[in-house]
């Protein structure tokens, strides 16, 4: 009984001596295993925090696209109440000097082009007070110089030649 008792105090210590190896083995394989990890997590943190921050630029940059797309269009139907501007003024000018008829189909369409681009340009500018109170302040002077084209289109013949008389030139009145 002795023998097997020192049998089995041998195999319990043989036992221990293999656990105490494994336990070892494993605090060692964990060592090196966290350097690693560690390096992975940062890895993988960086990523997504490069993912996070460019998502953010993104939709930064359609924003800003956005905004820029819109300024390009307020400048757009701006250049077109010009252009349309000098069609009235042009056609007006025609028909006053030769009296030909064929140039009040340009005017009329020209005034059209007129309120038109105006009433588009309210729309665009409606989401900025500042320039809708510069639209605002615009449409009494394009009132009054599309009424003096008017007076001078609509005018008897015989008095379109007072519209270019020396005080109403002097003036700067003269179908301006």
């Amino acid at each position: 009984m002795a023998t097997a008792n020192a049998a089995g105090t041998t195999a319990a210590k043989g036992d221990q001596h293999l656990a105490e190896r494994l336990r070892r083995q494993a605090q060692h394989a964990r060592r090196g295993w966290f350097p690693g990890a560690g390096m992975l997590a940062l890895a993988v943190a960086l990523l997504v925090l490069g993912a996070i921050l460019m998502a953010a630029n993104e939709a930064r940059l359609r924003d800003n696209l956005r905004r820029l797309e819109h300024s390009e269009e307020v400048l757009h139907q701006t250049a077109n109440l010009d252009i349309a501007l000098v069609d009235v003024e042009s056609a007006a000018r025609a028909f006053t000097l030769t009296n030909d008829p064929q140039y009040l189909g340009p005017y009329q369409e020209a005034r059209y082009a007129v309120d038109s681009v105006t009433t588009e340009l309210q729309t665009l500018v409606s989401d900025n007070a500042e320039q809708l109170g510069r639209l605002d302040a615009l449409r009494p002077l394009l009132k009054q110089r599309l009424d003096r084209f008017e007076a001078s289109v609509t005018a008897d013949p015989s008095q379109r030649a007072a519209l270019f008389a020396p005080e109403r030139v002097a003036t700067g009145q003269a179908l301006r």
